[in-house]
């Protein structure tokens, strides 16, 4: 066996660094690319948002049942990007679509969710991107169900 003595070997080579320094930079490459394409693209953000909508609308029904009470989720008028959880005077969640998403409803300013965790007049919230994609959240009256439904426009 051949042991070789090297006492200058204080650090790292070149051709090391050179190596460590290239798998950096194309690391770094392939994820500013992906960051970049996730934050750009409208289908993926519209459906994050309508998911977490339709999160807050069974968490609400969650909340009428639990408490006994009445929820409301109130549409601010003249608004098409926000709505506010509460009970009366008391705000639960509020919720702010970003500026490229625009927020539609049949329920006028305020839908109530009662305490069995149904509304008396169902309907249905439709979240919509610049391309004209769409994410609809339907609320059945009869059984308080909840659904999302995407439509992409190809």
């Amino acid at each position: 066996m051949v042991k070789f003595k090297n006492n200058n070997s204080l650090g790292f080579t070149l051709l090391e660094l050179l190596v460590v320094v290239s798998i950096l930079g194309m690391t770094m490459l392939i994820a500013t690319s992906f960051v970049l394409n996730v934050t750009d693209n409208t289908s993926l953000n519209l459906e994050i948002y309508a998911q977490k909508a339709l999160a807050d609308l069974q968490y609400a029904q969650q909340q009428a049942m639990s408490s006994g009470t009445a929820v409301f989720i109130t549409f601010p008028s003249g608004c098409s990007e926000s709505y506010i959880i509460h009970k009366r005077n008391n705000v639960i969640r509020t919720f702010e679509l970003p500026h490229n998403l625009k927020m539609t409803n049949n329920f006028f300013s305020t839908m109530v969710i009662h305490r069995t965790g149904l509304s008396q007049q169902g309907g249905r919230i439709v979240i919509r991107d610049e391309y004209n994609n769409q994410a609809i959240i339907l609320f059945d009256v009869i059984g308080g169900r909840l659904r999302l439904e995407m439509n992409y426009n190809d």
